[in-house]
């Protein structure tokens, strides 16, 4: 009996224990956490992909946070761009940002596009020194509702989203020990 209840803990706890995400990306092709923008004042694009989610998505809530500068005085959106088949929109990505789909976004693990919001740094206002590596972007709850959630076709079953943090300016890029060790050799050599 406690091989069966084993056996069934194996196959069953990898698919229920997957939680779907939600994230800023910045590279579609092959989509990165992390930017470092050229310039100040240079309108760059952000992609909103779900993740993980194993059915038709009708509509998703979430708010755009910025826990380093709350009052938007560094990063500012100037646009969000909807795939086609958005059908409704209320609210913004600052204030609570809730997307209904028609037809139903394919569910997948792979990368689900969202919307691309259009955004820009700007340089610190004058006699303000401040620092903005590593800063965060964070998809946290709408604050009608408290949750960052989704809805699922076809009876608008409602699931929970975990929120990701993005970084801009980051101090230190994560690279992969054997392609840094080939990049050490050539500079060496």
């Amino acid at each position: 009996m406690r091989k069966i209840i084993l056996f069934a803990l194996v196959l069953l706890l990898p698919g229920s224990a997957a939680a779907q995400t939600m994230g800023l990306y910045f590279e579609w092709e092959q989509p990165v956490m992390h930017y470092r923008p050229l310039d100040e004042g240079i309108v760059f694009d952000m992609y909103l992909f779900l993740r993980g989610s194993q059915c038709y998505v009708t509509a998703v809530e979430y708010r755009l946070t910025t826990p380093d500068d709350p009052d938007h005085v560094l990063f500012t959106v100037v646009g969000v761009q909807y795939p086609d088949n958005m059908s409704l929109i209320m609210g913004h990505p600052f204030s609570g940002h809730q997307i209904a789909f028609w037809p139903p976004l394919t569910g997948s693990d792979e990368y689900c596009h969202v919307c691309t919001i259009r955004a820009v740094m700007l340089p610190p206002p004058v006699g303000v020194l401040c620092e903005t590596y590593d800063f965060p972007l964070v998809i946290g709850p709408d604050p009608t509702s408290g949750h960052i959630r989704a809805s699922s076709y076809p009876n608008n079953d409602l699931f929970n989203i975990v929120g990701l943090t993005s970084i801009l300016n980051p101090k230190k890029v994560p690279t992969q020990d054997n392609s840094w060790s080939a990049i050490k050799r050539m500079t060496i050599e």
